[in-house]
């Protein structure tokens, strides 16, 4: 066992001398202190070999003395070690004298105790337990002092390092753990072997250790550890992401902020960014460039990021490649709020679609690239889109523009467009063979539906313009297939209106219509005419004011020519308080005549409702006038009644209550609603004659008639027939228990005075 030990000692001799070589190389201001601990370790070493193998007793007192001798110094630069390393002013020239006079002393002591046995004693012993032959050693009292001594020593230098190690950082700890470990543990084996008297001193196995861990910690590790420590806080502190690969392409370091932009876990994050690089070096021709930068988005926990990414090759002084770095920049918000700059300066905020401007510009680059193919530009309008925030609020009226936009975003064929060019006006430009008119025509007649009323339905009307010339501006373009939608104006039946050539005429007519039409009104143009409301008798019970321009070098132009044209405008309101005014006025010359039991029909249209006060308007034509406000009977569509019927009935209700007679007209032409008659509080109900015409179901249509003209009855409601033409329809009539009709089997439209005489002179 003894032969074994020795050997290992001596294998422990070689490597703390390589240890000592290396130190002796290394430049290192630490190299001096250790390099003076690694050889008192070697001469301890060596001493206690040839205490082992000694035979004789004299041998014996001087190796073992000069082992306890460099315990001392060995102690001793262990001592001045730790203070240099842990930059502790204890070694002052007073520490140094009184420290290395006391070693001197104890050294002479241990070297003179050969000859006077005053520190130590041996004798051959033979050890019980191992059968093992050994010096054993008696201890003088003198001995205890030397090893005071020691533990002293040993003591400082633990205390200096726990000390250290309990105030440094937490990345400078580690550079005392590998000393304060080993050190540790020398001392721990020593005094163990000392209190049980052990034949071997054990704690020489860790000498070796003890130099390794100081030589590696010192000169290699810590100044590694503490580099490595330090940059990878500063760079985890970065807010760019950092990924550093070797020559070999292997990932050897990437900060918190990479992972989290490339969205990497810990565990994999290694091996996902090895294969970036891979397909990036694939990508790029072998990654040969020294550096590169270009940007690209990667997809991060859900989210997609928009990265700046930096390549650099890193080389050392003789210009040979030892890896790679990247750098990645999130620019993610920088570029999100670049494009949200963009998309607003190009898109309508409401919709999602293109605005005004970039819909053109984007028409116009896509008319010019591709010359050659038909294509259509379509524009959408909502009649009376007003009366939808009037009536039902902006946050309706906004849920049906995005509705509406949503229709035309599902067009999404290749080079297919749309835009929001104002308020509820939308384009679209489609290539030909992608527009089908039926879908579009279904398409915007379920649109009616969006507002959840049943008395008002929404009516969109598609312009469509077929594109001749490409060249042409778009915005002419788009001009003339909203043409096209102001050409149906008042029918509600067309949802897809075709462009043709005659439609700027008609435009021109309408601007010299409305060019004209405040001087007819103040000059006397429009003449009020009357069409006869004709007794089952024959005589007049009165007649409809129906409105005649009669211009001064077109002559009489009838109204289908400028009626429609005065809707549009809100010219309408000015031509119908006239019309009030002519009826009101002729009433008041019949009361003068004495006939008072004549009655003149006025016509009230949507917009009348909405812009004028008609129940202080009527009033004040009959105090104005002095006549019988029953005389002076107020004409509406039902259509426009559906429109809002709780407001039009308040206002047509407070009119009764004055005296007024409340006609509804053109029922059963189309919009008819007999749940509208519950809640209509009507006098006079006319009927459209419509049902009378020949068709294949003409009979179902009389049984029908018969059915209104008695619900009517028995509502208490008087019926009128409009649109009678022939004897034969006068007479079934008459037989159902119809009272008045009008029509042209009676008379057409005729001017007041041709009415006058028909009527009142024959009658008087």
């Amino acid at each position: 066992m003894e032969t074994g030990y020795i050997a290992v000692l001596s294998a422990l001799l070689v490597v703390m001398a390589g240890c000592g070589i290396v130190t002796a190389k290394k430049k290192s201001e630490y190299s001096v202190p250790i390099l003076r601990l690694i050889v008192s370790g070697i001469v301890a070493v060596v001493s206690y070999i040839f205490f082992l193998l000694s035979d004789s007793l004299t041998e014996a007192m001087v190796f073992d003395g000069l082992y306890f001798v460099c315990t001392d110094w060995m102690l001793l630069c262990m001592l001045g070690y730790v203070c240099r390393y842990a930059d502790v002013r204890l070694h002052t020239p007073l520490f140094r004298i009184l420290f290395t006079g006391y070693a001197i002393t104890d050294t002479v002591s241990l070297l003179l105790n050969v000859r006077t046995g005053h520190m130590f004693r041996l004798e051959p012993a033979v050890h019980a337990g191992m059968g093992l032959t050994y010096w054993s050693a008696e201890f003088m009292p003198l001995h205890y002092w030397h090893l005071g001594f020691c533990y002293v020593l040993a003591a400082a230098a633990f205390a200096i390092l726990v000390w250290k190690l309990a105030r440094t950082s937490r990345i400078y700890r580690k550079m005392y753990y590998y000393t304060i470990v080993p050190f540790i543990t020398v001392l721990a084996v020593n005094a163990v072997c000392y209190s049980l008297d052990y034949p071997l001193d054990l704690s020489l196995f860790f000498y070796a250790v003890l130099a390794i861990c100081i030589c590696y910690g010192s000169l290699y590790a810590a100044p590694k550890g503490l580099l490595e420590g330090m940059l990878s806080h500063v760079v985890a502190d970065f807010s760019n992401g950092i990924v550093c690969y070797d020559f070999k392409e292997r990932c050897i370091y990437a900060n918190a902020r990479a992972c989290e932009m490339f969205g990497v876990e810990e565990g994999d994050k290694y091996s996902r960014l090895e294969q970036y690089y891979r397909d990036w070096k694939q990508q790029n021709h072998g990654g040969n460039e020294d550096y590169a930068q270009w940007e690209e988005e990667h997809e991060a926990d859900g989210s997609l990021r928009s990265l700046r990414m930096e390549y650099q090759r890193l080389k050392d002084d003789k210009n040979a490649v030892m890896g790679v770095f990247f750098k990645l920049t999130d620019m993610t918000d920088e570029v999100r709020r670049f494009r949200e700059e963009q998309y607003l300066a190009t898109h309508d905020r409401l919709t999602g679609l293109y605005n005004r401007e970039y819909f053109f510009q984007k028409a116009e680059q896509i008319l010019r690239r591709k010359p050659d193919v038909e294509r259509f530009m379509i524009c959408t309008n909502i009649k009376n889109f007003k009366l939808v925030n009037d009536l039902f609020g902006e946050e309706t009226g906004d849920r049906v523009l995005v509705d509406q936009a949503a229709m035309l975003k599902f067009s999404n064929y290749e080079d297919c467009i749309q835009g929001r060019i104002g308020a509820d006006r939308f384009a679209m430009l489609i290539a030909k063979e992608h527009f089908n008119a039926d879908l579009a025509e279904k398409s915007t007649g379920r649109l009616q539906y969006l507002i959840n009323d049943s008395n008002y339905k929404i009516h969109i009307v598609l312009g469509v313009y077929k594109i001749e010339d490409p060249g042409e501006a778009p915005q002419v373009m788009y001009d003339k297939a909203s043409m096209a939608i102001e050409s149906v104006q008042g029918d509600y039946q067309k949802n897809v209106v075709f462009y043709d050539t005659g439609m700027l005429n008609r435009l021109l007519h309408e601007k010299a219509v409305v060019g004209e039409f405040d001087s007819a009104i103040s000059g006397g143009q429009f003449q009020m005419y009357l069409q006869p409301l004709v007794g089952a008798d024959g005589k007049a019970r009165g007649g409809e004011a129906l409105a005649r321009w009669i211009h001064p070098a077109q002559g009489l132009i009838l109204p289908v020519n400028f009626i429609s044209v005065a809707e549009k405008t809100g010219l309408i309101i000015k031509l119908d308080e006239y019309m009030w005014e002519q009826a009101a006025g002729r009433l008041k010359k019949w009361k003068d005549l004495g006939r008072q039991d004549l009655s003149i029909s006025v016509n009230i249209s949507a917009k009348d409702f909405y812009y004028t006060d008609l129940y202080r308007k009527f009033t004040g034509l009959v105090e104005k006038y002095g006549i019988s406000p029953a005389n002076l009977k107020l004409e509406i569509t039902e259509t426009v009644l559906m429109a809002d019927l709780e407001m039009h009935m308040a206002v047509l209700t407070s009119l009764q209550e004055y005296g007024f007679q409340i006609e509804i007209d053109d029922f059963g032409s189309g919009y008819s609603s007999l749940n509208m008659l519950k809640d209509i509080k009507a006098d006079i109900l006319k009927i459209d004659m419509l049902f009378l015409k020949k068709t294949e179901n003409e009979a179902r249509s009389r049984v029908i008639l018969n059915s209104i003209i008695s619900m009517a009855r028995q509502l208490g409601m008087s019926v009128i027939a409009e649109g009678v033409e022939t004897g034969e329809q006068r007479d079934f009539l008459v037989e159902m228990g119809c009272e008045i009709f009008q029509g042209y089997y009676f008379s057409r439209p005729i001017s007041v005075e041709k009415f006058e005489n028909m009527y009142m002179v024959v009658q008087a």
